[in-house]
């Protein structure tokens, strides 16, 4: 499970109440479909395999365009064009990287078994103009961007 942000007790316990449950709920979803040890657990609409291009296409697909249109009744900018959950896990890479997340952790959350692998592949330029870790630990924290104070003559922040 990827956090954002540090959590605090409270926090934390709510956390783990909702993953019990969902596992509770996973549990009993599995036990009323599957009937034989081969069975899919969680199958299409059709009864088959998942696999990449059904998430990408009767799930992400509908999520992408859902977000453009509240985008586009906010007067905000859509998403990029061809955006892909490859391209969102490796955006998540490289932004927990570029604001200073431990490299171990980050390994960690992807699935990772080497941390100078996850840095090799997810470290890259990125725009290191004064206070852009700044303003990307802001933004994860659900803060508004712009709100962050930079100082103009302060050295730029390189991720490891």
């Amino acid at each position: 499970m990827a956090y954002w942000a540090p959590m605090g007790t409270g926090e934390l316990e709510s956390q783990l109440q909702l993953q019990q449950r969902s596992a509770r709920a996973a549990g009993q979803y599995a036990a009323h479909i599957a009937s034989g040890p081969d069975d899919l657990v969680f199958p299409t609409g059709t009864g088959g395999r998942r696999n990449k291009d059904n998430l990408r296409y009767h799930v992400l697909r509908a999520t992408f365009e859902r977000a453009d249109k509240l985008l586009e009744e906010r007067g905000q900018v859509p998403l990029p064009k061809g955006l892909t959950a490859h391209k969102l896990r490796h955006t998540f890479a490289s932004v927990l990287i570029a604001c200073g997340e431990d490299p171990n952790s980050v390994m960690a959350q992807l699935g990772h078994a080497d941390p100078t692998f996850t840095l090799r592949v997810y470290t890259h330029m990125m725009r290191r103009e004064p206070g852009e870790r700044a303003r990307l630990k802001a933004l994860m924290r659900g803060e508004a961007a712009g709100a962050v104070q930079v100082d103009p003559s302060a050295t730029s922040e390189v991720a490891a």
